[in-house]
């Protein structure tokens, strides 16, 4: 059932973007680079950001497992005997620090990365929505477009945004 309302919800966005974006290019046609240039660098930055979070995932399981074991050995009942006996613990307890000191260092390079993603998706998404309803306002104020057309353009550019954004 799924995969039939993501179909039909599929076929429905790109019946609006198809028939919006043909109103703006009959319009201004270049407005529609414009309006598309928001989506395609939130594509762009959410692809990035997910393949560096697939590589410090794939990074980290190696750590984690290694940090594992040496866990272990502090807390399990059958290695008890060995850590009195020999006394690895200095050496264990700095092998363990070093490897959650990597993990940590993992977590804080990806999420200054997300942060410099939603810096720049910020900056974006700060100027598209202004830029072509500042110019529809313009054309509506030097009476290039009637209040019809306004309208007519400025619900056209809001859902060409939306359904492209989806």
């Amino acid at each position: 059932m799924m995969i039939v309302e993501q179909l039909t919800q599929s076929v429905l966005t790109g019946t609006t973007i198809f028939s919006l974006g043909a109103v703006v290019t009959l319009w201004h046609p270049w407005l529609l680079p414009i309006i598309l240039f928001s989506p395609l660098i939130m594509l762009k930055l959410s692809a990035s950001v997910a393949s560096q979070e697939q590589r410090a995932i794939a990074q980290r399981v190696e750590i984690e497992r290694n940090a594992q074991c040496h866990r272990s050995i502090f807390t399990d009942q059958a290695s008890t005997k060995e850590v009195r006996l020999f006394n690895p613990r200095p050496f264990l307890l700095t092998r363990l620090h070093r490897l959650w000191k990597e993990i940590y260092n993992c977590e804080l390079h990806l999420t200054k990365e997300k942060l410099r993603a939603r810096g720049v998706l910020g900056a974006v998404l700060a100027l598209d929505r202004p830029i072509p309803l500042g110019y529809i306002v313009w054309q509506l104020l030097f009476h290039q477009i009637t209040s019809g057309r306004f309208i007519l353009y400025t619900q056209s550019v809001t859902a060409l945004q939306a359904a492209f954004k989806s």
